[in-house]
């Protein structure tokens, strides 16, 4: 059938009510019409009820049985066919949402026909679809697919719809076959993007969540366990639920996950694999499903992904791809007008555009899954394959970004997941690394034009120094300072001038007396737990140098900020301030800047978090042992006890110093803290955890002679006959795992 726009458009304009009666009737020529050229009049036509119309057409007491000589070619099937047309535009006007459409009234008349839509939608590829390219002609087969996945893909881009469509059983797994039949048949797909593919992307899609806690209030009050007990349930809903929908779509697929993942992967690369086509909506909707696919941190279908290389291969496809992108943004494209049948139109750049999708694309696979298992094993992997640059790509072009969604997210990735796990050596080494790969790091970010990007690579770059430094620390100390486990000696010598106890391996002592003492006082139990420990296998593999670097960096950090804690101890705690020893001090590094606090060495049991169920007990009984010899030994010790990222939770890292620990000042409060008490009300004091600001002033003046001006000043601070330096014993100091 031969159609006029230009009539068509007319007649809509001139009596658009008599069309949609026309519809209503079944009128083939105004059915083909509307299917072809509703969208020119889509606000207009939807106030005047053209979906009800549709549905009129498409009611789930009118499907056929299916039959395998029924090629749907009834009347019926034909007006149900012209129906479906006409929804796969639809999502052009929702997503994003046109102005002038009623949204409200829209979302309940597609939920209210979304029965029968989709039972038309299961008898289509149950008889076009489903027999294969040999029994079905090929572009008949060709066509259903394209309508079937165009409807999945339009009509799940209101949220609430979608909701309505993942209730409805079989929907997953029809948007997964098609998915997986849509690159089968001699004849391609006419439409502007891989539907099987968007379908299926669109319909796992789950909105983010960021639940409103009150950890910045009083942690230990009725209202904030409340308020965690809530969000732990609703977390854990959330987690069945989208488990639950990659099951279904491994079920659909045939019930092996490797087969998913394998399939997604060989499409991905083949999208991928010519840089000229690179900005197709083919890379970023693969990248994007794969995405959702990896959504369930313990699913068979991410540790999948991550077990087939994922993280590597998409973070170097994320430095390909920003390159792409720069390239293109020299060369502007020209401006479209108008809607294509499945996308909106160009702003002005197509290639850019579809570059920079794929670009955010990768950023949210990693965004998503760098935490994985142990976390800081995928962040190094990153890191070492390129992320800085593909970030610092990014955030150069973040001003164009569409949806200020995706450039938080981005953003997020480096100002709160990466820094959340430079407490790791490693993490700390790969980023310093990959520093020295980008060109002039301490100028790089001048000329973008997203404040918020310019803030976060700043106090990335600064937080990358600091950590790095402490590194250098770290390696002097382990030369020049260790001390005797006895707590009558407590000695500080080098280590080569200690003996090691021959059983654990780990703890040293200046004399065989001082090994004996300590034998009777407390280390029979210790050592047996530590061999315990050797035999079981570390229960998180976290390499020694890791292990090492947190007890480092807390005892540093704890001792840079003693202005501000004593300040604190005196505030909160005035009946114990001036014995700071029976305070225990905490750090909690999932935050940033790290959040410092103190609480009463007798309330240990009171603020003790919990600890997963899956806990080393070995380790636990560790920590309960350190804890009572502390108490035993009022003034010897001191404990730091921090939080560290570590995966889907958290690592408690306690460590022990010496009491000698809070009679050192370190360095000059001014040049490190916030002056809590002179900056703050007694209110804010009061509610404050505490901040520490960055020694880095300003990265203009951080030049190379800059940086090595500070590792100087370090390395003269450990040669202080003062003693300013970390003392804290490792080997006395313990890691457990939180729920």
């Amino acid at each position: 059938m031969q159609i006029d726009e230009n009539r068509v458009m007319q007649k809509l304009q001139q009596n658009p009510r008599k069309v949609l009666d026309a519809v209503r009737r079944g009128s083939k020529q105004e059915m083909v019409e509307i299917a072809n050229f509703w969208l020119n009049m889509g606000p207009e036509l939807l106030h005047m009820d053209l979906l009800p119309a549709l549905f009129g057409h498409l009611k789930s007491s009118s499907v056929p049985a299916a039959s395998p000589n029924n090629r749907a070619n009834s009347p019926a099937a034909e007006r149900a066919f012209f129906a479906l047309v006409a929804l796969t535009k639809l999502g052009n006007i929702v997503a994003p949402l046109h102005p002038a459409v009623p949204i409200a009234k829209v979302e309940a008349q597609v939920m209210e026909g979304w029965e029968g839509v989709f039972k038309w939608c299961a008898f289509l590829y149950s008889v076009r679809v489903a027999p294969g390219e040999g029994v079905v002609p090929a572009e008949l087969r060709r066509t259903a697919m394209d309508i079937i996945g165009g409807v999945l893909y339009s009509l799940s881009r209101s949220d609430k719809v979608r909701q309505a469509m993942l209730d409805t059983e079989g929907s997953i797994e029809l948007a997964t076959r098609l998915w997986i039949s849509e690159d089968s048949g001699p004849i391609p797909t006419k439409l502007p993007i891989p539907v099987g593919t968007a379908s299926l992307d669109a319909l796992l899609t789950i909105p983010d969540w960021n639940p409103a806690t009150l950890i910045d209030g009083d942690v230990t009050s009725v209202e904030a366990k409340r308020r965690a007990a809530e969000i732990e349930v609703e977390s854990a809903i959330r987690t069945v639920f989208v488990r639950s929908m990659l099951d279904r779509v491994v079920t659909a697929a045939g019930g092996s996950a490797s087969d998913v993942v394998e399939l997604a992967m060989s499409r991905l690369r083949a999208a991928t694999g010519n840089n000229a086509r690179m900005h197709e909506p083919h890379s970023a909707l693969s990248l994007d499903l794969i995405g959702h696919l990896s959504r369930s941190a313990e699913h068979p279908l991410r540790l999948g992904f991550l077990g087939a290389g994922m993280t590597l291969f998409v973070t170097k496809l994320a430095v390909k791809i920003g390159g792409l992108l720069q390239e293109a943004v020299r060369s502007p494209g020209r401006p479209q007008i108008g809607f294509g049948s499945m996308t909106p139109a160009s702003n002005g750049n197509p290639r850019a555009e579809g570059l920079q999708e794929a670009l955010v694309a990768c950023l949210g696979f990693l965004h998503n899954t760098l935490e994985s298992t142990d976390g800081f094993s995928w962040v190094v992997k990153a890191v070492n394959g390129g992320l800085l640059q593909a970030w610092i790509s990014a955030a150069r072009n973040m001003h164009r970004f569409a949806s200020r969604d995706d450039a938080d997210m981005i953003l997020d990735l480096l100002s709160k997941l990466v820094t959340k796990y430079m407490t790791y050596k490693s993490v700390v080494t790969a980023v310093d690394g990959a520093m020295k790969k980008v060109q002039n790091p301490n100028n790089v970010h001048r000329d973008w034009k997203d404040p918020k990007a310019r803030k976060v690579w700043q106090e990335f770059r600064k937080l990358g120094i600091e950590r790095y430094l402490v590194t250098l620390e770290l390696k002097e100390v382990k030369k020049k300072a260790a001390i005797c486990n006895s707590v009558k000696c407590q000695k500080i010598d080098f280590k080569n001038n200690f003996r090691k106890c021959s059983a654990c391996s780990t703890t040293l002592y200046c004399s065989k007396e001082c090994q004996a003492d300590d034998w009777k006082a407390s280390h029979k139990v210790v050592c047996k737990l530590k061999q315990q420990e050797f035999l079981e296998g570390k229960y998180q593999s976290i390499p020694k140098g890791d292990s090492d670097y947190f007890h480092h960096l807390s005892t540093y950090d704890a001792r840079h900020n003693s202005f501000y804690l004593r300040q604190l101890a005196e505030k909160k705690y005035p009946a114990i301030a001036s014995d700071p020893s029976a305070l225990v001090i905490t750090i909690d590094y999932m935050k940033m800047p790290p959040i410092f606090s103190l609480y009463p060495l007798d309330e240990h049991d009171k603020h003790a978090p919990q600890l997963a169920p899956d806990a080393s007990r070995n380790a636990e009984a560790r920590n309960e042992e350190l804890i009572q010899r502390v108490r035993e030994n009022p003034g010897k010790y001191a404990i730091i006890q921090s939080k560290i990222a570590n995966g889907q939770g958290m690592q408690l890292v306690n460590s022990i110093v010496t009491g000698a620990f809070w009679q050192k000042e370190g360095w000059i409060p001014s040049e490190n803290v916030f002056n809590a008490a002179s900056e703050d009300s007694d209110d804010e004091f009061e509610s404050r955890k505490a901040v520490a600001r960055s020694r880095i002033r300003d990265l203009n003046d951080l030049d190379a002679s800059g940086s090595a001006s500070i590792i100087g000043r370090f390395m003269r601070l450990m040669d202080d006959p003062a003693g300013h330096v970390s003392t804290g014993n490792a080997p006395n100091s313990d890691v457990l795992r939180l729920a």
